[in-house]
């Protein structure tokens, strides 16, 4: 019994030692990751090809994935020699599954590049830099093997346009620059051969305006670039005081509205900067001469350092303020060798017209329409109207589609007239004829497009013609009807016998039975008269008010296919209607086209012709809002396209009731 008591605490002790040394063990592998989790981190980066043209593009993927809650940092490569035109990073959701009752975590992101190259030859993209806590992990670097660009025109081949000789040389002077860069890009501190300016050059941070050509012709394409260079990396994107003047020009956005895009980072001197695009666009002069692209001035506010935090009294360090350098191009005017008369637009351009309907009967309206194509500023393009003997045509309806793949601005300008004939017969409509110069090439080119034919049928509209007997002078048939004169084989007749007397009537029935046929005709002779005078005033308020009715009548159909667009949550649809809408009825309210002003231009046109201020900014927010997002596309409800339309509708109608003052006299 004593032997026993002895022994139970001692077997007691040893269940308490086991359960304790079990418990620590499974909170030690609570707290701390296994072993085999820091090996559950894979990086790897491929590309889909390893040999490309200067002027073709790359995709490159890079993924990381890792079995941790807290993941791992990613430090991506700077791609030197490329340039960035697209990126994406995905992370899809994290899950947990059970193994043996261990939760893991897996997380995965997915990094997608559009690169283009920037120079030729070798050039090799850095590996992809992983810190997985106790590791650091690495993926294998990428080899490019960039080529000669191809031969293509940088234009591209427009519609119907015959592509140059390739072999042709290429005179037209650009500052350093071939015409196959499609807009300037920063490299080791140079672009197109020009140095960074010592006047822009800052140890902290400045701005660099650049364009790919200093010396162009009138109405060519200068695209823009402004750089902003940083030594640290931005924490908010900087806030624009002044955007750099045009004047002078006409300009195309090329980047998306509110975005600021990164580039690799670039060696100036000694020092690192990063690079940000703040803007891109497509400037086209309009006159020859000295012309100035003024500065941009922004503010980079800066946050507080771990030194000001825990200091004494410091806040956030004071702002940096920043102002760009202006830039002067010499342009220069179209070449007088060989330039045809009258207009010639700048750029590389197709045209073709067509009729809906070959024959019509006379009075009835066809429609004519002449399509543009090409590259260039597109909206400078005009067509007169043609005039033919026998057709009425009315005043065109315009429409404009503005497109810049690969930074080259072009689209697609449309007319369309109603055609009226007045006449029976067969009309011929001459092509459309439009004189071109194109830049690239320094050559004059002549556009046209096929003739048309017309064929009315019908009786003619209402014209009055001498009858057979005016015109050969015959006189006219008698009357069977006609009384003899008195006297000469006439037949005396009497009236009926009455028995009872009567009032004396007046006048001779045998006089007025003449004159019943006048007075009969009397009442539809006025009906005819007033009808035809209504017709006639009709016809000339039609042909004094057709155009503007007719604009109306188109802008409120565009504006019911944007609420239909909008219901269906279709927001390209809805913007290219609603900016359709609003262009015809400012041109149906004004008299005057306004699809080649610009939107501060169209502005100052609107505020001149007596509208008010919180009208225009109105207009002008919603004409910017489509063009952002026609160009620039972006995902957008169905309630968020009907919030939308609601305020458009109600600048659509008080466009409608606006009264422009009359446009003063060209002096």
């Amino acid at each position: 019994m004593f032997v026993g008591f002895l022994a139970r605490p001692t077997q007691r002790a040893k269940r308490c030692a086991t359960s304790t040394t079990l418990l620590l063990c499974a909170l030690l592998g609570w707290l701390l990751p296994p072993a085999a989790a820091l090996a559950e981190v894979t990086v790897e980066m491929q590309a889909d090809r390893t040999e490309i043209p200067l002027d073709g593009q790359v995709v490159v993927q890079i993924r990381v994935t890792s079995d941790s809650l807290r993941g791992a940092k990613i430090q991506l490569p700077d791609f030197d020699g490329f340039e960035i035109m697209r990126q994406s990073v995905q992370r899809p959701m994290q899950f947990s599954f059970g193994l043996g009752g261990q939760q893991r975590v897996q997380s995965t992101t997915h990094y997608t590049f559009v690169l283009r190259p920037t120079r030729a030859g070798r050039i090799v993209i850095p590996p992809v830099l992983v810190d997985a806590g106790q590791r650091r992990l690495e993926s294998q670097a990428l080899a490019i093997m960039v080529g000669r660009a191809g031969q293509a025109s940088p234009l591209g081949k427009p519609p119907d346009v015959d592509q140059p000789d390739p072999a042709e040389p290429d005179s037209t002077e650009s500052e350093g620059a071939e015409h196959g860069d499609r807009h300037a890009e920063p490299t080791g501190g140079e672009q197109d051969g020009d140095a960074i300016d010592a006047r822009e050059l800052d140890p902290d941070a400045f701005i660099r305006t650049v364009v790919d050509k200093r010396r162009p012709h009138e109405r060519e394409q200068v695209t823009v670039t402004i750089y902003l260079y940083v030594r640290e990396r931005l924490h908010e994107a900087p806030v624009v005081e002044t955007e750099p003047t045009t004047d002078g020009f006409w300009t195309q956005d090329l980047q998306q509205s509110n975005t600021l895009e990164q580039r690799p980072a670039e060696q100036v001197g000694r020092a690192r900067f990063r690079v940000y695009v703040m803007r891109r666009f497509a400037a086209f002069p309009l006159r020859a001469g000295e012309l100035t692209i003024g500065p941009m001035s922004l503010t980079i506010r800066r946050p507080a350092t771990v030194f000001q935090i825990f200091g004494r009294g410091n806040g956030p360090r004071p702002p940096l303020k920043r102002q760009g350098q202006t830039v002067t191009l010499e342009v220069q005017p179209l070449p007088e060798d060989g330039r045809p008369g009258g207009e010639v637009a700048v750029g590389r351009y197709a045209i073709g017209a067509k009729l809906d309907r070959d024959q019509v009967a006379t009075g009835d309206a066809a429609t004519l329409t002449a399509t543009i194509r090409g590259y260039g500023h597109i909206q400078s393009v005009r067509l007169a109207t043609p005039k033919i003997e026998g057709l009425q045509i009315l005043a065109p309806e315009t429409r404009d589609l503005v497109e810049s793949p690969d930074d080259h601005v072009g689209g697609t300008r449309v007319y369309e007239w109603l055609v009226v004939p007045k006449a029976p017969g067969t009309y011929r409509l001459p092509a459309f004829v439009v004189n071109t110069f194109d830049p690239v090439h320094r050559r004059y080119v002549q556009v046209k497009s096929d003739p048309l034919t017309l064929t009315a049928a019908g009786l003619a509209l209402a014209t009055e013609t001498p009858s057979a007997a005016q015109e050969d002078g015959s006189p006219s048939q008698p009357d069977p009807h006609e009384r003899s004169p008195k006297g000469k084989d006439t037949e005396l007749s009497w009236g009926p016998i009455r028995h009872q007397s009567e009032l004396s009537r007046g006048g001779d029935p045998a006089r007025l039975r003449g004159l019943l046929p006048w007075g009969l005709s009397v009442p539809p002779l006025a009906w005819l008269l007033l009808v035809g005078a209504g017709a006639l005033v009709r016809a000339q308020r039609s042909r004094q008010l057709g155009h503007a009715e007719l604009a109306t009548r188109d802008a409120k159909r565009h504006m019911r296919l944007a609420a239909d667009a909008a219901r269906q949550g279709d927001g390209t649809t809805y913007h290219a209607s609603l900016s359709s809408a609003l262009t015809r009825l400012l041109e149906a309210r004004l008299g005057e086209q306004v699809g080649s002003d610009t939107r501060p231009a169209l502005r100052r046109r609107v505020l001149a012709r007596g509208m008010d201020g919180q009208l225009a900014d109105g207009v002008i927010r919603l004409l910017e809002r489509c063009d952002e997002a026609r160009f620039s596309p972006s995902s957008a409800s169905a309630d968020d396209l009907q919030n939308r339309h609601a305020e458009a509708r109600s600048v659509f109608e008080r466009l409608g009731t606006f009264e422009p003052t009359p446009k003063e006299p060209r002096t």
